[in-house]
């Protein structure tokens, strides 16, 4: 790249692209999920993590985010053509922000939900007696909660 100026427009322009792939990648999840019939216990969470993917990639096409690490300090500036609106790029940060988050705690919801599947033990009976909440309640947030409770127990 001979400027900065080149450098910033191909940025914006591999947020976009890659704004244009995560669309079209996660209506085909979307579809492919919605026409299996061995993932329904799991369907809400692919769901979720396909509407989440196309928030984080619509925020991060809206104001691509640059950024310098200088000595303590990390320091993030909003690049592309729709950069200049002052209220869209620190939204657009926060959004890309939440639904990193958003997808972080999908993928944990994910990693319990093959956990309750290949172990089938009950959460409550392990992490009870040590904490004082109720796992099976956080736990089916993420969860088609008729499958779960269709399931059979066996320790």
């Amino acid at each position: 790249m001979e400027s900065t100026l080149e450098y910033v427009r191909f940025h914006a322009l591999c947020s976009y692209a890659c704004f244009g792939m995560s669309l079209v990648l996660n209506t085909l999840v979307v579809i492919l999920v919605s026409n299996s019939e061995k993932l329904i216990s799991i369907r809400n969470v692919f769901y979720a993590h396909s509407l989440v993917d196309i928030i984080y990639a619509s925020a991060s096409s809206i104001a691509p985010m640059y950024w310098a690490h200088l000595p303590h300090i990390l320091l993030f500036f909003p690049t592309g053509p729709l950069a200049h609106i002052q209220i869209l790029a620190p939204v657009a940060f926060q959004l890309q922000a939440s639904a990193y988050v958003i997808d972080i705690c999908l993928v944990c919801s994910t990693f319990l939900h093959q956990h309750k599947l290949l172990n089938r033990a009950n959460f409550n009976q392990i992490l009870s007696p040590q904490f004082d909440l109720d796992f099976e309640k956080i736990y089916l947030i993420g969860s088609d909660i008729k499958e779960l409770v269709t399931m059979p127990f066996n320790p």
